[in-house]
């Protein structure tokens, strides 16, 4: 009898440890509503095409897009195509020749991104792909690497569109860079070289239009001197821009509840389906010992975000800091109530086992 009521107790404590063990470690808290951000994007958009496209005195070439019939706005200067699943299409760009000699143009096709400073990137494709990315712009377009243009002439460029075949909600985005080629006899002095590129922004809508939604994918500090630099990667997990995005930073102390950092960035936008790295400097008098709170109130248009990172500083030099999740703090929470329950367990078995063996030895 004895055996069978230490094997039972046995297993109930090994299912209340793992119990506590599951506690979630959810990080990110999120409120989003649906907003038409579609004006300060396409104003966006519309400036950048029209500073590529613009032919500056010296520059030895020009671009313009030849837009087709299936634009998304018919006032858009870039490629805003309605697509459908499995459509192929070909769209062209004109290149022209403002020099006496036969130019060459390299073409390239840009997975969009959003860059380390937290803008639009469109001649960078990502060395790792962001992992909600369902396709890359360069597996969707193709086209010729290089291309001639004559003396003073011009050039139609081909890009073939094949769509995937798999439908999806929302927009892919890109851009479509010519660059010309610049032989090493027509470099100047010193190794240095005038190279002229310009870029076309493609966009390629589907289904209906969805909102962004930027959640948080943990937070990291890198201590160097008396400086802690504190990086959150933000990652917008739909086939939508965040535009005009702003973040706003309360870093708060857990125990004293004071706020010890404080921040507000702007003019921010993500592209679809993209993340970066927002961060932040906190000298080392800012910061003891302790568990600090981040809270960041991400709002774009009418949406809004609220994520909260949970920070603990150790030892006798915040050098020694590290980075722990809210499931960690929660654990911490009731270490002490689960150094006791664990005790007293033990100590229960340790009876339990001790009587078995008394009755054993009779």
């Amino acid at each position: 009898m004895g055996e069978n009521i230490g094997r039972h107790l046995r297993k109930l404590l090994l299912m209340m440890v793992l119990f506590i063990l599951l506690i979630p470690s959810n990080r990110t808290i999120a409120t989003s509503q649906w907003a038409d951000q579609s004006g300060s994007l396409y104003s966006v958009l519309a400036t950048l095409q029209q500073n590529q496209e613009r032919s500056l005195p010296g520059t030895s070439f020009s671009v313009r897009a030849i837009l087709p019939q299936n634009q998304e706005r018919e006032e858009s200067t870039f490629f805003d195509l309605r697509m459908e699943p499995g459509q192929e299409q070909i769209v062209n760009i004109e290149v022209i020749n403002h020099t006496k000699e036969t130019i060459e143009i390299e073409v390239a096709v840009f997975t969009a991104t959003t860059n380390k400073n937290g803008f639009a990137e469109y001649q960078l494709s990502p060395e790792v792909p962001d992992d909600t990315l369902p396709y890359l712009m360069e597996d969707v377009i193709t086209t010729t690497s290089y291309v001639e243009v004559p003396p003073e002439g011009a050039k139609w460029v081909p890009f073939h569109i094949k769509m995937p075949e798999e439908a999806y909600d929302g927009v892919l985005a890109g851009g479509l860079e010519m660059r010309r080629v610049v032989s090493e006899e027509q470099s100047t002095t010193r190794g240095l070289r005038n190279v002229y590129s310009f870029l076309t922004v493609i966009l390629l809508h589907q289904g209906e239009a969805v909102s962004p939604q930027i959640i948080s994918r943990g937070t990291e500090v890198e201590f160097s001197g008396t400086e802690g630099l504190f990086s959150t990667n933000f990652q917008n997990t739909e086939a939508a821009f965040a535009s005009a995005l702003e973040i706003q930073t309360i870093v708060t102390n857990r125990e004293t509840k004071e706020v010890i950092f404080e921040s507000k960035t702007e003019g921010l936008q993500m592209v679809p389906h993209s993340d970066f790295w927002y961060q932040f400097q906190l000298s080392e008098d800012e910061l003891s010992e302790g568990i600090y709170i981040i809270n960041y109130i991400l709002k774009s248009g009418d949406l809004s975000w609220e994520i909260k990172e949970y920070i603990r500083i150790t030892g006798e030099s915040p050098l020694e800091g590290y980075v722990m999740s809210r499931g960690e703090v929660l654990f911490l929470r009731w270490r002490r109530w689960l150094g006791a329950f664990l005790g007293l367990a033990l100590l229960m078995i340790t009876v339990i086992m001790g009587l078995d063996c008394i009755q054993r030895i009779r």
